[in-house]
């Protein structure tokens, strides 16, 4: 059996499943979550988000809007960039006035779209991975990749996410122990 050890501020969890060759395998998905400020500070939440196991929809599955979408997809092109958040119309009386054709009214033109001055800097600081047996660290190499960032502006809450395999049988009976450590790099 192998068990989590985790001595940061992330959330991780560990998901069966399979390599690139059909073979079984644990994926340990680690999750950090940010609060940032308008001038995009990050702040470490201090207890995170759950991991996302399942797409999440506002109403009626793949028909409905996408509230959060499932962390734990196994395999990737390129990394993620999830971006949440909500688009306000200034008057909701206009909602029903806007045609494919149309402009604003002359009194809510603007010269150029919104920009937001914030610039948000994903942090250096990662996951570091130790594998045990039987109480004694073996040499691994277990390197977390961030692959997903998820990004909720009306929240205000940045979420690093990183993933690594571990060849690790289901079954496997050893006394296993996934210690996971912050790596100021």
């Amino acid at each position: 059996m192998l068990e989590i050890k985790n001595y940061t501020k992330y959330k991780a969890e560990l998901y069966p499943g399979y390599n690139q060759n059909n073979e079984h395998q644990l994926t340990c998905v680690i999750k950090a979550g940010y609060n940032f400020t308008d001038n995009g500070e990050l702040i470490p939440l201090d207890l995170p988000l759950p991991i996302v196991v399942a797409d999440k929809f506002a109403d009626e599955t793949n028909r409905s809007n996408l509230l959060a979408a499932s962390e734990i997809v196994p395999y990737k092109h390129k990394p993620e960039l999830l971006l949440y958040g909500a688009a306000q119309i200034p008057k909701p009386e206009l909602a029903n006035t806007i045609a494919e054709d149309s402009t604003a009214p002359k009194d809510q033109q603007i010269e150029q779209p919104f920009q937001s001055e914030a610039t948000l800097t994903i942090p250096k600081n990662k996951p570091k991975l130790v594998l045990a047996l039987n109480n004694v660290a073996i040499p691994s190499q277990l390197t977390p990749i961030c692959d997903t960032v998820v990004i909720d502006s009306d929240k205000q809450i940045l979420h690093l996410i990183w993933r690594t395999g571990i060849a690790w049988q289901i079954d496997d009976s050893r006394d296993g122990k996934l210690i996971i450590k912050d790596d100021l790099a």
